[in-house]
Order: C-alpha cells, then sequence, then structure tokens
C-alpha cells in the first residue's frame, strides 16, 4: 500500500507543474472607450484616462492611445501613477 501511495505522489507533482505552467502566461487585449456628453459651449473639459503599468505580476503594453481630441502621456508625481491627459 505505502507503494502505491509513493508511485502516484510523483504523477500528482508532475501534473500539477503542468497546470501551473500552464497558467503562467495569458493574454488579453483591452478596449477602453467613452463618451463626454453634455458639455456646455464654452466650457473647458479636462480628462485624465488612467493608464495600466507593468510590474512584478503583468507586463502592459499600450498598442494604441487615440481619440477626438489631443492625447498627452503625463505622470502623476506623488503616487507615479501614468494617465493620459486631455484638455478642450
Amino acid at each position: 500500500m505505502v507503494r502505491k501511495v509513493w508511485l502516484l505522489l510523483p504523477l500528482l507533482v508532475l501534473t500539477f507543474a503542468a497546470i501551473a505552467s500552464a497558467q503562467e502566461t495569458r493574454h488579453f487585449t483591452f478596449h477602453y472607450a467613452f463618451t463626454v456628453k453634455d458639455v456646455p459651449s464654452g466650457e473647458k473639459v479636462r480628462i485624465w484616462i488612467p493608464q495600466a503599468h507593468s510590474d512584478a505580476f503583468q507586463t502592459v503594453k499600450v498598442i494604441s492611445a487615440t481619440g477626438d481630441l489631443s492625447l498627452r502621456k503625463t505622470h502623476e508625481s506623488k503616487y507615479g501613477n501614468e494617465m493620459f491627459y486631455a484638455e478642450a
């Protein structure tokens, strides 16, 4: 009986290792879009769009950032967050 347990244990470890390695890399594509409505004529509008960042758990690559307004990439100094900024 002990031999069966010891023979199954390496098989289970290999199975869990295979499952874990299959989950190491996943790819997602996110599309983030919005519309600002009902802005009074002549009023100034400022928009900040947060940007995801790379860290030890994820790698982020911005493929495209476009809009009707000119977008400027900016950096918030207090917490180090990056964002896009638009003004009209």
